[in-house]
């Protein structure tokens, strides 16, 4: 936070207020004023399932949460969905491992690169 220079209508300085003015009207007017106890408490009766293992959990109020623990975060957000594709030397489906995968085994891809 910043010194505050404020002027009158005609332009002329009336008051600088300094950096520790600033922090101490901040914090003793807006951060203060809050009610800390209520702002990530758990609601009341209402539940969410967690999206990784269907697991229900209470809704924290103030937070748009969509797994019950850390694990299950890391786990639900390192799953990729995977869709078949067709194999382009031999068109059969497979299941890729990797978004970029154009073969669907070995001997696809040695035929691929001959051709």
């Amino acid at each position: 936070m910043n010194e505050v220079k404020i002027y009158n209508p005609e332009g002329t300085l009336m008051r600088v207020i300094t950096k520790k003015q600033v922090r101490k009207i901040y914090w003793d007017k807006f951060a203060d004023s809050k009610d800390k106890t209520t702002v990530f408490q758990p609601a009341k009766n209402k539940t969410r399932t967690c999206k990784n293992c269907d697991k229900k959990f209470p809704i924290i109020k103030g937070k748009a949460i969509t797994f019950c623990s850390q694990k299950c975060r890391t786990a639900g957000t390192n799953k990729k969905p995977k869709r078949k594709k067709a194999c382009i030397e031999c068109g059969n489906m497979f299941l890729p491992k990797s978004a970029n995968m154009l073969y669907c085994h070995a001997p696809c891809v040695r035929k691929g690169k001959q051709t």
